[in-house]
């Protein structure tokens, strides 16, 4: 945080919003990095960078519309699935070889020459904010150089071709989503700079440029996701930057506008309905971008108390108040977002002020980037308070459960979004040991062929599938029984398929039943980063499967026991000790399969049964 001594402006609070007396409340004022530079310490040097990554940025920047853009999840390992490095300095020409960080393979193709394009342009625009920042220190040329940049897109931008394929269209980026994102770059970066650009400038900026940005991206904007919350609050930016009501107004108030997207978007619970904390983050990207100039016109805006909850709702989800589980498509490992930076210079929280202790804490070098010079807010004026937890917490809504003791589990009856749904109904989670990893580049082939099917999670197949359509489930407690459920209908001719948690003999008993109107095969499976010891002896095993994601378990080995099995996963210092009890014919094996990136190997825990009727019964204990 930034010391009161450093911060020359006062602050008053008004309807959630900080509503600066003097200057931008979108960011710190030029007199404040001016005087903060000449101070010896963190933010003087975090300055000392951004005018460093600015003079480098205006050394090399080169862009033609000859270079076609595609899509940054192509920029994957093929083999391991480890995003690939990117070098902005690289001598780019198609069919260059790129060396995967992690296994060493090198690789070359038209996809990952033009997803270079796409992190190139994103380069672009992320390291205009250290521009901004050289120039609020005084350096004219990185002013000048923001001013060349944008004029740069506005007189090629329908030189750009329209094209993409994976999500909406762009010119300059390959995606509309893309699109919007480097759009809201450039208006960041020019923000603080508005009254200092000729009006004819700005005129034929938006003219050229951010008009037909907006015109390409609001027919795009038609239902309700990240993508088109993205597209829309680029829109309500231009028109507060531009004052262009007219987008202003569509952006807001439109069927698909931001105030609709933030209505129908989040749950009661206060989690993005794509049931992904990676994308419930990227959206609130979106959202705190727009809200940063919108706190200027209008504070009191009735949809900041949905935001400040979704800020709030997924450290419930966290065992640490660090870590955040992938759950569904996502980043991975993911962990408590330094947006909380921006944001709680925008909504007066005392528990976004403590998120962003949290952040620093473990992040100490976000102090030193461009973003915490532009955007921290002042020590004296934070009041931070932790999230409030209990044992047992239920975002019934969003098809959640929490137990935080005594051992800490997530329970999932389902989604309620197939948009980056994986297909794990009735799963559970217990980090740190058994996560969902969430997924590599949407563009590897394995993100489809196990990634996002059920056998990659700890849930039960059926016939060794899952559906790959939204079921209709509930989940709910009573007296202290979590129990998430299936309805009848939804998942093939089962008309049981449900599984309950509950508190028991120092740790949780885990139960999953299924009956069925014919016989299945149904698979109970466990997956774990932790070392692996088991109680019985293991032999040798046949494949467990071929199809379905099964073609990526390995080493298969039948555990050889009667009665009660016990088995360890040692990891960090603690130890998961699963007892489970198999019923009459059931087998019980261990095998691997692939983690996050594909060739770190995780083991499996598999428990089959035949039948019409299944019951799985797995007691869990933690220890030191």
């Amino acid at each position: 945080m930034l010391t009161e001594t450093e911060f020359p402006l006062i602050i008053s609070v008004k309807r959630g919003f900080f509503m600066l007396s003097q200057g931008y409340t979108f960011c710190n004022s030029a007199d404040f990095v001016r005087s903060a530079l000449q101070k010896k310490g963190t933010l003087s040097r975090a300055i000392q960078k951004a005018q460093a990554q600015a003079a480098h940025l205006r050394e090399t920047f080169f862009d033609t519309p000859a270079r076609t853009s595609g899509w940054a999840h192509d920029f994957a390992c093929p083999v391991c699935t480890t995003t690939l490095t990117f070098n902005a300095d690289m001598d780019y020409k198609q069919g260059n070889e790129f060396v995967c960080p992690h296994c060493g393979k090198v690789s070359s193709g038209v996809k990952l020459d033009e997803a270079w394009v796409y992190l190139y342009r994103f380069a672009v625009g992320a390291k205009l904010e250290d521009c901004a920042v050289s120039a609020l220190a005084g350096d004219d040329a990185s002013f000048d150089f923001i001013v060349k940049c944008i004029d740069f897109y506005a007189d090629h931008y329908d030189q750009f071709p329209v094209h993409g394929h994976a999500a909406g269209k762009g010119r300059i980026m390959g995606q509309c989503l893309d699109e919007a994102v480097l759009g809201i770059a450039f208006l960041k970066a020019l923000r603080p700079f508005r009254d200092r650009i000729p009006a004819e400038t700005r005129a034929r900026w938006y003219e050229k440029l951010f008009a037909p940005m907006c015109e390409l991206l609001y027919p795009q904007t038609g239902f309700i996701h990240n993508i088109p919350t993205w597209l829309m609050c680029f829109i309500g930016m231009t028109g507060l930057f531009f004052h262009a009501d007219e987008w202003l107004d569509k952006a807001l108030n439109s069927e698909y506008g931001i105030h609709n997207q933030i209505k129908k978007g989040f749950t009661k619970d206060g989690m993005w309905r794509e049931c992904s904390p990676g994308y419930h983050y990227y959206t609130l990207s979106a959202l705190t971008n727009f809200y940063s100039f919108y706190a200027e016109t209008n504070p009191a805006d009735a949809a900041c108390e949905t935001v400040e909850k979704a800020f709030i709702a997924p450290l419930t989800l966290s065992c640490d108040g660090w870590t955040i589980p992938a759950l569904n498509d996502g980043w991975y490992p993911l962990h408590l977002s330094s947006l909380v930076v921006q944001a709680s210079r925008i909504w007066d929280l005392p528990e976004l002020d403590c998120q962003v202790e949290t952040v620093l804490a473990h992040m100490p070098e976000i102090r030193e980037t461009a973003g915490y010079v532009l955007f921290a807010k002042p020590e004296g004026h934070a009041n931070a308070r932790a999230v409030s937890q209990r044992d047992v917490v239920m975002l019934s809504d969003t098809n959640l459960g929490v137990f935080r003791a005594p051992v800490f589990a997530i329970l999932k009856s389902g989604v309620i979004e197939r948009s980056h749904m994986h297909q794990d109904p009735l799963s559970v989670i217990l980090p740190p040991f058994a996560d969902d990893i969430g997924t590599p580049g949407y563009g590897h082939p394995m993100t489809a062929t196990w990634y996002r099917r059920g056998v990659a999670h700890c849930c039960v197949t059926v016939d060794g599938k899952t559906p790959e359509t939204v079921l209709k489930t509930h989940i709910s407690l009573t007296d202290g029984r979590m129990k998430a459920e299936v309805e009848p209908g939804e998942w093939d001719d089962l008309t049981v398929a449900e599984r309950t948690l509950f508190a028991q003999d120092g740790g949780l008993t885990d139960v999953s039943h299924f009956e069925a109107a014919s016989a299945h095969t149904f698979d109970w499976l466990f997956h774990s980063d932790g070392e692996c010891e088991c109680s019985a002896k293991t032999i040798p095993a046949e494949s467990l499967g071929s199809a379905n994601g099964y073609e990526h378990l390995a080493d298969a080995r039948e555990i050889q026991a009667n009665g009660e099995i016990e088995i360890a996963f040692h990891l960090n210092g603690r130890t998961l000790t699963l007892r489970v009890q198999p019923a009459e014919g059931q087998r019980c094996f261990l095998c691997t399969s692939p983690g996050n990136p594909a060739d770190h190997r995780r083991t499996t825990v598999l428990l089959r049964a035949h039948g019409a009727k299944a019951e799985f019964r797995v007691h869990y204990t933690e220890t030191n």
